[in-house]
């Protein structure tokens, strides 16, 4: 994917992603996207106008533990509150 430095303020870029299609009226996105991001987040040097490659990857390993870490902390907390009484799906009034 790609994406085109539309422009730089502050310390930010404006990306475009996608590319519009024949017979959009300008004002109108079609297919492209605005991204903003840190200017930080961007090769070195980077200025309006240039292209960016984008590439987007799964990293199983983080996502695994990411699922993992969440599913502990509800076993932990579904825990603490059947110690304290606490039924789920009922409410106190």
């Amino acid at each position: 994917m790609r994406a085109t430095v539309d422009r730089i303020e502050g310390g930010r870029a404006v990306l475009l992603v996608g590319r519009r299609r024949a017979g959009d009226v300008a004002g109108q996105p079609g297919e492209e996207m605005r991204i903003e991001l840190p200017l930080a987040l961007l090769p070195t040097e980077t200025s309006e106008g240039d292209v960016l490659e984008l590439i987007l990857r799964k990293d199983e390993d983080a996502t695994t533990a990411a699922r993992r870490g969440a599913s502990d902390l509800l076993d932990r907390l579904q825990q603490r509150g059947q110690r304290v009484g606490i039924v789920q799906g009922s409410t106190r009034q």
